[in-house]
């Protein structure tokens, strides 16, 4: 029997390949063999990262959707909202994160918080955002093709 209801243990993982060359640029892809060939002839030290996702219910989308708009001045339309790209991505990450096994240079946990998540590299964080956005809209491609075959 399938479980319709999501809880808090319900996650998904998303991992990305990371390194940096001699000269201090940084490559990022979602497998080690995409870094390698970013590399090209160039050698570096791959590292692989595992960040971890909470799987949004109905109601999670909805908070999510609270957090992200806001409500517009500069318009005479009373329901006029806007969005920031950037701070979406940003809050959806911190929303729904609950694990990374990123360290700081001493090899202490970095927590995932929406103030760390802040601090990575735009590569990094970019990385991460785009295959956050690719789970959530696979996801509701799935649910919208399920109602039509309905």
């Amino acid at each position: 029997m399938q479980n319709l209801f999501l809880t808090e243990d319900d996650v998904f993982y998303i991992k990305i390949f990371v390194a940096e060359d001699d000269e201090g640029i940084m490559y990022c892809d979602l497998d080690e063999k995409g870094v390698k060939f970013l590399l090209g002839d160039k050698k570096a030290d791959i590292v692989g990262y595992t960040i971890t996702f909470k799987k949004p219910s109905f109601g999670d989308m909805k908070e999510l959707t609270d957090i992200l708009l806001f409500k517009t001045d500069d318009r005479n339309e009373p329901f006029s909202y806007d969005a920031n790209p950037i701070t979406a991505k940003i809050k959806t990450m911190a929303f729904l994160i609950r694990d990374w096994d990123f360290k700081d240079s001493s090899g202490l946990k970095i927590q995932p918080t929406e103030e760390n998540i802040m601090k990575l590299n735009p590569l990094i964080a970019t990385s991460i955002s785009i295959q956050l956005e690719d789970y959530l809209r696979a996801k509701d491609i799935d649910e919208n093709l399920q109602e039509e075959s309905e």
